[in-house]
């Protein structure tokens, strides 16, 4: 079933190197369990460089439009343009704070939406969308961008987003990672710290907002939901590492303080 075959691809994900090498990667999608419809990946970028290298991309690997869309825009909690700054592609350093904190920085105006309205225009143009797994990287601003998405997050069945709060001038500055977790635990989702040693530290639940102030500036971490009730939330749990034993809140201690990447 999709359960089995999805906790074999992430026990081979988990399992290997940061970088992975072609051969992991067609093994995973040898091992991809049939689909009743061919999925489509949508990415949103705001700089142009960046857009450029996955219009290339795009070309070069995925033919059909149908199978990646990408769309080139800023993602907050509400629309409109905004500055952004025009960096090198690749380079990651890229947002909203950075224009406005470095005025002689080369910065393009570009379109500003959110994740509904981006589910909502794909409904208009594809009918209905189901939106499965979001990922969630934008520097710093990804509570912001999950504000946004109260309506999509409703039915998504596998969320990953970053958090750091030492990033000067981000959404994290003055934002608890707590007050996040309960945002989507309201929209049926449980939270996790994910690492790269094959276990999961839950969060929901565990994190109260006096502990978090106590590790706060938590440093740059991956965190993982998953909806409730999904076969994918029972194969998570078999990563999942008991925050109750001594050994479990020693290391979410540390990964909140020191980052779960060695």
């Amino acid at each position: 079933g999709v359960g089995r075959e999805w906790y074999k691809i992430a026990t081979r994900i988990t399992r290997s190197p940061v970088t992975c090498s072609k051969l992991e990667i067609d093994e995973v999608q040898v091992q991809w369990p049939p689909a009743a419809a061919d999925p489509t990946v949508v990415c949103v970028e705001p700089m142009a460089s960046n857009s450029k290298v996955i219009a290339l991309t795009r070309a070069k690997l995925m033919k059909s439009s149908d199978s990646f869309m990408h769309i080139r825009a800023a993602v907050a909690d509400s629309t409109g343009s905004a500055l952004f700054p025009a960096l090198k592609a690749g380079e990651g350093e890229g947002s909203f704070s950075v224009a406005s904190a470095l005025p002689r920085l080369r910065t393009n105006r570009v379109n500003v939406t959110t994740v509904d309205e981006i589910v909502a225009g794909l409904r208009t143009s594809l009918g209905e969308v189901q939106v499965d797994v979001l990922t969630v990287d934008t520097e710093g601003f990804d509570p912001i961008v999950l504000w946004g998405a109260a309506s999509t997050l409703r039915a998504v069945r596998f969320l990953v987003f970053e958090v750091q709060q030492r990033k000067a001038r981000s959404a994290w500055n003055s934002t608890s990672l707590q007050s996040v977790v309960a945002y989507l635990d309201s929209l049926g989702l449980d939270c996790y710290w994910a690492g790269n040693d094959s276990t999961l530290q839950r969060i929901t639940g565990c994190l109260t907002a006096a502990e978090e102030s106590e590790l706060r500036p938590i440093f740059w971490s991956n965190v993982a939901c998953v909806r409730r009730g999904d076969v994918w939330h029972e194969v998570l749990q078999r990563f999942v590492a008991p925050l109750a034993t001594r050994r479990g809140r020693f290391w979410a201690a540390a990964w909140a303080r020191n980052g779960p990447w060695p």
